[in-house]
């Protein structure tokens, strides 16, 4: 069974690094000056010589994601900084708009994960053969799912934008880009777009034959 559980995961792990890079999101600009110094310092020390012209400032759960603007000998920089100071990515662009990731690095979603959303243990369905089903789902700003629970766990990772996750258990989670987590089984919730843009969450369902993967609320 463990076996197959770590199987399970790889499959949803490689298809998430599949899409993630599939979608932007528009983030928030805003003044250099405006910017933490830690991070205008890392950027620089990435980019020795650079002058930085613009920045962009995101929200996750783990807290800020700064993209700092600039140029160099020709080239355009964007250098993505998280809010202590640590640089995540390097991406160079050329005359010509060529795109090189000067250093893209793999991004770790989730680690050694056993309990869900609500602090629950995972359980994954042992009695049938496994079955793993993925999907894209676009909320429009303001859209709601509707009710509905999961009878199987999944893997949840938002791609864009924020969303409310409202459980019968009177408990709200706030969710947004960057977010990854493990969905709970067999408890009725609705999800809500609280953004003005689109919200779109990669959902991998880790489950098993003759088991449907989500039941809506009549």
């Amino acid at each position: 069974m463990e076996k197959q559980s770590n199987k399970l995961w790889l499959i949803a792990i490689t298809l998430i690094l599949f899409v993630v890079t599939a979608f932007a999101e528009n983030e928030k600009e805003i003044p250099l000056d405006k910017v933490p110094t830690a991070v205008l310092e890392a950027a620089q020390k990435a980019v020795p010589g650079i002058e930085l012209t613009e920045a962009e400032v995101e929200r996750t759960i783990k807290g800020l994601v700064y993209e700092i603007e600039g140029t160099l000998d020709g080239k355009e920089y964007e250098i993505e900084v998280s809010s202590d100071g640590k640089v995540l990515e390097i991406e160079e662009e050329d005359e010509d708009g060529n795109i090189d990731n000067a250093e893209l690095k793999t991004k770790l979603l989730l680690s050694s994960q056993r309990f869900n959303i609500l602090e629950r243990p995972i359980v994954y369905p042992t009695q049938q053969p496994a079955e793993v089903s993925s999907v894209i789902r676009v909320l429009q700003p303001a859209e709601e799912t509707g009710w509905h629970k999961h009878m199987v766990p999944l893997h949840a990772y938002i791609l864009q934008g924020e969303m409310n996750v409202e459980y019968d258990t009177s408990v709200i989670h706030t969710v947004s880009k960057g977010d990854a987590f493990v969905g709970v089984t067999d408890v009725w919730h609705n999800t809500t777009n609280t953004s003005n843009k689109p919200a779109v969450v990669l959902v991998v369902f880790m489950g098993a034959e003759g088991l449907e993967n989500t039941i809506n609320r009549e």
